[in-house]
């Protein structure tokens, strides 16, 4: 069984995607091209090299777009065009997707909903154990792959919980954003010395920025109530 969907939001988050990679690969022609003119890059094979290289970082975007190398009297000159015809033509792809599967009983948007989901649980895993330094697996011991198995499981109910209450909250950021916004905010150790000879450790959190402050506020998390710590020992003992 095959289904073909259409999905509008998919198709507004992939055209996004499309202009940004477009908009880098301009940037990144433009750029080539001033070095061509300017004659920091005067051979043709060498040319040719870093067109090349431009379109395989590019590779989403470079299809829809034809380079070529013109020689000038005042010397090589970088030009290009995008006919306009298969670039829009492949307008008409975007947010679709064609599924097959054997589950000829459930309705298109069942099927749908389930690959979604199997989409979201793989990406959740892949970060997850990129993020918790799971990976790679060198356990052999069968309670220590249930360990392993379990720690993941709940780092993604966890990451579950937290895209929830963030769509809940009309935030649409994924997890890789939230996690790069949210990693500078670090708990500091203040190390004071007392009149008795003792050090007093102090451990707290320090004060997040304007977009941490707002996470925080999704979550209904109070940042200047986080935990912290005080210890004190003699100078120059180790606690």
């Amino acid at each position: 069984m095959k289904i073909h969907q259409n999905m509008p939001e998919e198709a507004e988050k992939e055209t996004a995607i499309r202009s940004r990679a477009e908009e880098k690969y301009l940037a990144a022609l433009e750029q080539l091209g001033r070095r061509v003119e300017q004659g920091k890059l005067k051979e043709k094979a060498k040319i040719h090299r870093a067109i090349g290289r431009l379109q395989q970082q590019h590779s989403r975007i470079q299809r829809f777009y034809q380079v070529e190398l013109k020689t000038e009297t005042l010397g090589p000159r970088l030009t290009w065009s995008r006919p306009d015809a298969p670039y829009h033509a492949a307008d008409d792809l975007l947010g679709c997707y064609v599924l097959r599967t054997n589950a000829g009983e459930a309705s298109a948007q069942d099927i749908w909903n389930t690959y979604m989901t199997l989409s979201k649980a793989e990406e959740g895993f892949r970060t997850l154990k990129g993020d918790l330094g799971l990976r790679p697996n060198y356990h052999q011991i069968e309670g220590r792959v249930e360990g392993h198995i379990w720690i993941t499981i709940l780092a993604y109910h966890l990451l579950s919980w937290l895209r929830e209450t963030l769509r809940d909250r009309a935030d649409h950021r994924g997890w890789g954003t939230i996690r790069r916004i949210m990693q500078t905010h670090c708990y500091t150790t203040i190390v004071l010395p007392t009149k008795s000879g003792q050090l007093c450790r102090l451990r707290k959190a320090g004060e997040p920025d304007e977009l941490q402050k707002v996470i925080y506020q999704s979550h209904k998390v109070d940042w200047q109530k986080l935990p912290q710590t005080k210890m004190a020992a003699d100078n120059g003992a180790t606690l």
